[in-house]
């Protein structure tokens, strides 16, 4: 069964993947904030990451930065999610190491799930 991380402090946002993920045959975590989805990636290790920008005490561009200088997370598929309110914020994630970027905005749900499903089927990332 192939794991995935949730990170994101809108417990709306949470609430839906988590269960749509679970649907989808994941075994899910969740992390309101980006020092906790840091440290559950190291404890937890899971084959992907659904990654917000916008979050509290560690923004999802930090924590990219912080998981990519971890050589055992090189190739961790991690496909941000934001609203990308901020047009700065849009470009860098593009410009990050991030797998792939949707839009909160504008994105299917089942999307989503298949852009995370996909991320994990390509990368072939394992431990």
């Amino acid at each position: 069964m192939n794991s995935v991380l949730l990170i994101d402090d809108d417990p709306v946002v949470t609430c839906v993947y988590e269960g749509l993920f679970a649907s989808a045959g994941y075994d899910v975590k969740v992390a309101q904030d980006g020092e906790d989805g840091l440290a559950s990636v190291h404890r937890w290790r899971p084959d992907a990451v659904l990654l917000d920008l916008s979050m509290p005490k560690l923004n999802g561009l930090q924590w990219l930065q912080n998981v990519r200088s971890d050589r055992r997370f090189e190739k961790l598929p991690v496909v941000v999610f934001t609203a990308g309110q901020v047009a700065w914020q849009l470009t860098a994630a593009k410009n990050s190491t991030a797998t792939c970027v949707i839009s909160k905005k504008s994105a299917d749900p089942a999307a989503v799930v298949r852009a995370v499903s996909d991320a994990i089927t390509m990368g072939a990332w394992r431990f």
